[in-house]
């Protein structure tokens, strides 16, 4: 969906994505994960890493409520070490008023608010993401999955069917502001990918709003 950032979120994608970057902290690759604080946590952080390689990406993780234990989107290689990051959206004065017109949106349309929030920061055009389905286990039914694109700048964006990730039916540069919105049946039957783009030098970041289920108790996490 075009503009879905500027006309139904009331959001500028390019001065959203410079917020988040210049007012939050960068957890890297020997900083301890702070609990309960807005923070983004590196690709080379030991919570992060997949399989001990480090991942081409940074990523802020948000919820509401915090209350009834911390929910979580358990995608390929999430650690349970890295749950701790996950903060309160009301500690993110950018997104809090994105996340209450997403679900006075997603209301009206008969779907189930969010309560989980991801903001993904790639780099540069080197920073990716390979095909993959997002995975059902914590996604409440009937759910929505969104993913707003922000930044100055596009970014490709791929979708395929399952085994025809060399011949994707849509591979396109998506404008800043745009809407990818999927429910949970055409995400399962598909495959989706950010993949690398040469001609993007500047970061672009990518926000996603989906209700997730809760998991386990808020307190007692050790430190890391």
């Amino acid at each position: 969906m075009p503009r879905f950032a500027q006309d139904v979120l009331s959001a500028d994608p390019a001065a959203l994505q410079h917020s988040l970057e210049a007012n939050y902290p960068v957890c890297g690759a020997d900083e301890d994960i702070q609990p309960d604080t807005v923070q983004w946590v590196n690709g080379d952080n030991v919570a992060l890493k997949y399989r001990g390689r480090s991942l081409k990406r940074a990523k802020i993780w948000l919820q509401r409520p915090m209350e009834g234990g911390y929910r979580r989107y358990g995608y390929t290689g999430w650690q349970w070490k890295v749950l701790p990051a996950t903060s309160s959206v009301e500690r993110c004065a950018e997104v809090l008023p994105l996340a209450d017109r997403y679900d006075a949106w997603a209301t009206a349309l008969g779907f189930p608010c969010a309560n989980h929030y991801i903001a993904t920061r790639y780099v540069d055009g080197q920073h990716n993401i390979g095909f993959h389905s997002d995975k059902a286990k914590d996604i409440a039914p009937g759910s929505l999955i969104t993913v707003v694109k922000m930044g100055a700048h596009g970014r490709p964006f791929q979708v395929c069917l399952p085994g025809e990730e060399k011949s994707p039916f849509f591979s396109e540069v998506l404008a800043p502001g745009t809407a990818v919105i999927m429910t949970l049946e055409a995400n399962l039957a598909t495959k989706h990918s950010v993949p690398f783009y040469v001609e993007n030098k500047a970061p672009v970041l990518a926000g996603q709003p989906l209700p997730a289920r809760p998991v386990g108790p808020t307190r007692g996490w050790p430190t890391l």
